[in-house]
Formats: C-alpha cells, structure tokens, sequence
C-alpha cells in the first residue's frame, strides 16, 4: 500500500461528525445541502470528477485545484449521503 498524502486521501477518512461528514484530507465538511449539489453537478449536468472538483473549489474555498480524486471522493461520498449507491451508471 502507497503511502497517504493530500493527493491521495484515506478513502475512510472523516466519518463520524454530528452535522454532516468531513473529507478530513480535502477539509470540506459534506451536509446535505453540499451532496445535494454535488448530485446536481454530476448526475444532472453530468460533470466529470474533476469538474465537480473544480466547481467545489470555487463554491466552498476548498483548495484542490480540481484535483479529480477530491471529486471522485466528493461524488462517492455525496451518493452515500444522499442514500444512493455510488457505483451506480448515474453516479459513474
């Protein structure tokens, strides 16, 4: 197993919070009102992961510089949220 840096966030990292999840390694706390425009962005205006990254960066000062792993994360993490399953066609 590689070594964890900021590009390469613990896939498990963050749960746990009262108000809403945090993608501790990306430092955005995820509530329902940012996975519910996570889903616009990807399942409606079907954005890829890095410009769902991107778009959160300019949204919620996050700093990834559209790093598509935050996105990828951000889209997972949102799908569950929201009670979708993130592997499904919508969400890939």
């Amino acid at each position: 197993m590689g070594e964890r840096t900021a590009a390469t966030p613990d896939a498990h990292a963050g749960w746990g919070m009262q108000h809403g999840r945090v993608l501790d390694a990306w430092g955005l706390v995820l509530t329902l009102d940012v996975a519910r425009q996570v889903r616009r962005w990807r399942v409606e205006e079907e954005c890829s992961w890095r410009v769902v990254a991107a778009r959160a960066d300019a949204t919620w000062g996050t700093d990834t510089h559209g790093n598509q792993l935050f996105g990828e994360d951000l889209c997972r993490e949102s799908a569950r949220m929201l009670g979708e399953n993130p592997n499904d066609e919508a969400w890939n």
